[in-house]
């Protein structure tokens, strides 16, 4: 089965967008039609080589995506994706069955294929870690301690910033904040495919939403990655996989 994928050839040069050769599942496998998957940076710094540098090359890259696979539409998330094997950035991709989150009525696949990185974050961000509830205020922004009522809780969930940033350790400690940080990277497959499915339900509950800014076609993934660093896009940037 031939399929088109965006190859990672060589670490820090433009993808290739080509055709390939599926291999054959094996026995915990499945062909997933993929139709929309996600753009993000860890996306980038993978083509970089800052994530995954001893990955095999050349592959296929994107760790998230929504399709069909078995008649029912899924997410595909974890489990090496993208990383370890090829990844959703092509048409169809093999993928272990253990990676795949049923796709709730109410949720648009394009929404679903962003679900398994900024969406899952978001949601186990402000419903887990900040345990927010109904008459909390939340703000979202880069340096939040000043801002914070005492006892609040900020919750750390990535540094696009950069990696450094000063702390008002005064305010910090009069105040009673409680600073967490989510690390995701750490968690099982098993805990992460478990999330992904409560942000979905929270999706089609309408509990939340993630803005899909931008949909293009898979031709154009280097011009995404080139939104992406250079921060022309507000909110998730979606490859169509399926022209």
């Amino acid at each position: 089965m031939r399929v088109t994928a965006a190859r990672l050839t060589e670490h820090g040069q433009p993808l290739q967008v080509e055709e390939v050769d599926l291999a054959e599942p094996g026995p915990r496998e499945v062909i997933m039609d993929v139709a929309f998957s996600g753009v993000n940076p860890v996306d980038l710094y993978a083509a970089q080589g800052r994530v995954a540098p001893d990955a095999p090359l050349p592959r296929t890259l994107g760790t998230e995506g929504a399709g069909m696979a078995d008649g029912r539409r899924v997410v595909a998330r974890g489990h090496g994706i993208g990383t370890a094997r090829d990844g959703l950035w092509a048409s169809a991709a093999v993928v272990p069955r253990d990676a795949l989150v049923d796709v709730p009525d109410g949720v648009e696949l394009p929404e679903a294929a962003a679900m398994g990185v900024a969406g899952v974050t978001a949601w186990r961000a402000v419903a887990e870690l900040a345990q927010v509830k109904a008459d909390d205020t939340v703000l979202v922004l880069g340096a939040a301690i000043e801002a914070l009522e005492p006892h609040g809780r900020l919750v750390l969930f990535g540094t696009s910033a950069g990696p450094d940033g000063q702390v008002p350790l005064q305010s910090l400690y009069r105040k009673g904040i409680t600073v967490t940080g989510y690390a995701g990277l750490l968690e099982s497959d098993e805990v992460m495919s478990a999330a992904i499915g409560e942000a979905l339900r929270a999706v089609a509950a309408g509990q939340m939403s993630v803005p899909v800014d931008e949909t293009v076609p898979l031709a154009q993934v280097n011009e995404a990655f080139g939104r992406i660093t250079g921060r022309q896009s507000r909110g998730k940037i979606v490859l169509d996989t399926t022209g």
